[in-house]
């Protein structure tokens, strides 16, 4: 009898569109997933036949639609964005990012700057200025995130998100603040400023893999094959006293069970290498309001919860002639997500009452790496804030929706560094 306990998730990026459900082979093809439940499967659509019988038998059943879907579970760990080229090709959980954001990750921003100005912060936002390398700032992108180190009167790193771009006089308009959670100071440039940082935002290029089950503890061991497997759902909980976790929901092709597997080799993360992010030690970062600023001003909101969903509303598109859907069709994704305080003013219950759009960010930190989620721009459903008994606190429960940025029209992203 199979354990579950001895299960294997092998995952691969099946490449360009044209390979859309096809298996990469050769070398260093698949990466080991980590991971704490699955439920893939196979969708077989049967109809009954409508052929009358007089014996009243039923006439059969015929076999009409193949597919495939599922869900993966796993506990969020970061990558090393550094470290990417010497991984397998899904680069961890986060490829799969690139799946669910149908994007890809920008080029990893790495020069070091000579002579960077931090202007006067007004209300959190400031300048970011290089008056010595041209085009020093080329790459990066308005709504991205990146992190500067080696500055003197901002002891820690400065992490900056930009608003606007003026590539001629090469000036970055930010909102930011420091690693440490205090407001970022005006600060010349004494030596090298290292900057770093990679980004992801929604966007329409289909990214497909092939993940392979192995059930390795049988006496003939048997392997699943689960082709053109697209991310339709990618859900995040952030939960107190709890491991944060991240589910990722797939819609595919097709399934094969056989007697070999269909990779050669692959890369195996190890098993402790990036730490299990959690509520005490990885939580850093939050910003959380309806200013035009709010990402340049330490929050004083006190986050019980935060738990969200981007569901891509993916479909199966069937065609005569072949087994399992010839394609998977895209559609406008929602996000939609949940966020729980503690009662210590009514802003938030205000701007949920009168519709008030209010913007969100957090970063999770392990120590070495980190990544910033975003949500620019957010519409509050029904307010919750009861008093559920005695001896116990208030929780404001705040249902979001993201909206696109009425600036620069960006609903969702994700910054690694």
């Amino acid at each position: 009898m199979g354990d579950a306990s001895s299960v294997k998730l092998l995952i691969a990026d099946e490449g360009v569109l044209a390979n859309y459900g096809v298996v990469p082979s050769g070398s260093g093809d698949f990466d080991i997933l980590r991971f704490t439940s699955e439920s893939l499967g196979i969708d077989v659509g049967n109809v009954q036949s409508a052929e009358i019988d007089p014996s009243r038998q039923p006439s059969g059943n015929v076999r009409t639609s193949i597919s495939a879907s599922g869900g993966i579970s796993m506990e969020h760990s970061l990558v090393n964005p550094a470290a990417i080229a010497n991984g397998g090709p899904t680069n961890g959980f986060d490829g799969l990012i690139e799946g669910a954001m149908m994007s890809g990750w920008s080029t990893i921003l790495t020069p070091p700057l000579a002579d960077v100005t931090i202007g006067a912060p007004t209300g959190g936002r400031f300048t970011v200025t290089d008056t010595l390398t041209a085009n020093s700032f080329a790459g990066i992108v308005v709504g991205q995130w990146f992190k500067m180190s080696g500055w003197t009167t901002n002891l820690t790193p400065v992490y900056a998100r930009v608003v606007t771009i003026d590539t001629i006089n090469n000036v970055l308009t930010c909102d930011g603040i420091c690693e440490s959670g205090i407001a970022v100071q005006a600060e010349s440039s004494t030596g090298d400023i290292q900057i770093d940082g990679s980004h992801i935002g929604i966007s329409n290029t289909k990214k497909s893999y092939s993940i392979e089950r192995q059930y390795t503890d049988l006496a003939v061991n048997e392997f699943t094959i689960f082709r053109g497997m697209r991310v339709n759902r990618w859900s995040m909980s952030l939960s107190p006293q709890a491991i944060f976790t991240m589910d990722f929901d797939f819609l595919g092709k097709n399934v094969n069970t056989q007697a070999t597997t269909s990779f050669t080799t692959g890369t195996a993360e190890p098993k402790w290498a990036f730490p299990r992010l959690n509520a005490v030690d990885h939580f850093k970062q939050k910003s959380l309001g309806t200013s035009a600023t709010v990402f340049g001003v330490p929050s004083t909101d006190r986050i019980l919860e935060v738990s969200w969903t981007l569901d891509n509303k993916l479909r199966t598109e069937p065609e005569l002639g072949v087994q399992g859907s010839n394609d998977i069709g895209i559609s406008t994704p929602t996000l939609e997500g949940q966020i729980r305080i503690y009662m210590v003013d009514g802003a938030l219950i205000r701007a949920a009452e009168d519709g008030t759009l209010a913007k969100m960010a957090y970063r999770l930190d392990d120590g070495t790496r980190s990544q910033i989620y975003t949500f620019p721009s957010i519409l509050f459903g029904r307010p919750d804030a009861p008093a559920s008994g005695n001896d116990q606190g208030v929780i404001v429960t705040l249902p979001f929706f993201a909206e696109p940025d009425a600036t620069d029209n960006i609903s969702f992203t994700v910054d690694r560094f």
